[in-house]
C-alpha cells in the first residue's frame, strides 16, 4: 500500500509543510520564481517489509510556491521529450496528456498552491 500524509500549518509569510510519504515519491516544491527543490525523503511502501521505516521531510511554502506530490505510476512513465517526472505531473494536471498518451497505471497528482491572500 501506497500513502502521502501533509500537514500544513500558517507560519510566518507561508505555511510550514510536514510530508510523510510511503511507497510514493517524496514530490517536489515549485517556487514562485520557476525554480524547483526535490523532497528527498521518501518511506518504504506499507506492507512490503517485516519492518516500516518512514521518512518525514519538513519544507516552507511562500506565497506563488506549489507543492506537487505524485504517485509512483507518475515517476515511473517514461515518455520521451517529456523531461522530469514533475514535469510530467504538472502537464497532467494542466490537461496537456490525453487519457490516450500512452501513460497507464494509477496516475495520481496532488498539487497544492500558495496564495498570497
Amino acid at each position: 500500500m501506497t500513502v502521502a500524509y501533509v500537514s500544513l500549518r500558517p507560519a510566518g509569510d507561508g505555511f510550514a509543510v510536514r510530508i510523510c510519504t510511503a511507497g510514493t515519491p517524496a514530490g517536489v516544491v515549485r517556487r514562485a520564481g520557476g525554480t524547483e527543490e526535490r523532497l528527498r525523503r521518501a518511506g518504504d511502501a506499507i506492507g512490503v517489509e517485516p519492518r516500516l521505516s518512514l521518512k518525514v521531510e519538513d519544507a516552507h511554502l511562500h506565497a506563488g510556491d506549489t507543492l506537487v506530490l505524485y504517485s509512483a505510476a507518475v515517476g515511473a512513465a517514461h515518455v520521451p521529450g517529456r523531461g522530469t517526472a514533475a514535469d510530467l505531473a504538472a502537464e497532467i494536471l494542466a490537461g496537456a496528456v490525453p487519457a490516450s498518451g500512452g501513460l497507464r497505471g494509477d496516475l495520481v497528482v496532488l498539487a497544492l498552491r500558495v496564495t498570497a491572500e
